[in-house]
């Protein structure tokens, strides 16, 4: 791809840089889920009542970060090497982890990213989109013998 348009020098010097920002990342998404598991703690010693107040007074935060924080760290339990080894986009994590995605999703991306194929949001979209259609009742209009409806006449 790349390598082609640099000298040989160049394109080592920036193979060690992707491997050193591929190991970064690797650490903000191990960072992530550290956040996620330490508010999971603190959310059990504030009382009840205060949460949100205590979110912003110390980090400026509202209830729907912190949640999207502590949902990367339930996640992360359910991922046999933890997420931070999977080449998963932070953003796609997040809504990966969101407990209104579909658990076949996650299984399909853990499984993908698994693999070594490099997960992004868009694709997490995606994928929860589609099963959403194809798991989506039909409308009464749209049923058929084969669901066990039996064509009516007018009459009744």
């Amino acid at each position: 791809m790349y390598e082609s348009i640099l000298n040989t020098q160049d394109r080592e010097q920036v193979k060690a840089i992707a491997e050193q920002i591929k190991q970064a990342g690797k650490r903000a998404i191990a960072d992530i889920v550290l956040i996620g598991q330490k508010l999971s703690e603190a959310r059990e010693l504030v009382p009840h009542g205060s949460w949100g107040v205590w979110l912003k007074a110390e980090f400026g935060w509202s209830f729907t970060t912190a949640e999207r924080f502590i949902n990367v760290a339930i996640f992360n339990t359910s991922v046999e090497f933890g997420v931070s080894e999977l080449p998963i986009d932070a953003k796609a994590l997040y809504l990966l982890s969101a407990p209104s995605t579909p658990q076949a999703v996650k299984d399909n991306v853990v499984d993908i990213a698994s693999k070594g194929g490099h997960v992004t949001y868009p694709q997490v979209k995606d994928d929860i989109v589609a099963h959403q259609q194809q798991h989506q009742p039909k409308k009464a209009s749209e049923w058929t013998e084969q669901d066990g409806v039996e064509e009516i006449d007018e009459c009744g």
